[in-house]
């Protein structure tokens, strides 16, 4: 949002210095200093960063994302798969099943009454 009310004001203080952005862009000047920073920016990631950070993708990043996806990935699914199942037979899901039962009823008599669970 930042960003956008920065080019709205840089565009409204151009206008004000009757400034026009599109001759200014179209202009031969304009496309050779593109092209410049474009050669420019191509030497020097051929020349010294392409080899490093290849090299830091392959054996560091890349493996690193690829073993949390695959066992994030996997628990979250085994997960989904039990509790799905737990539902369709009656069983209730994991979290309902491993909260503590609770005894809800009169102590004062001695029963019990029934039990919930309950969040500890």
């Amino acid at each position: 949002m930042g960003i956008l009310v920065f080019a709205v004001a840089v565009v409204l203080v151009l206008n004000l210095f009757h400034v026009s952005l599109r001759s200014t862009l179209e202009g031969p000047e304009a496309k050779e200093n593109v092209s410049y920073i474009a050669q420019t920016g191509q030497s020097i990631w051929e020349r010294y960063l392409k080899e490093p950070v290849n090299d830091f993708w392959q054996n560091y990043a890349k493996p690193a994302i690829g073993f949390l996806y695959s066992e994030t990935a996997e628990i979250f699914w085994n997960a989904l798969k039990d509790n799905i199942k737990g539902m369709m037979s009656g069983n209730g899901t994991g979290f309902e099943n491993l909260a503590p039962m609770v005894p809800i009823g009169n102590f004062n008599n001695g029963s019990q009454g029934n039990t919930i669970n309950a969040p500890q």
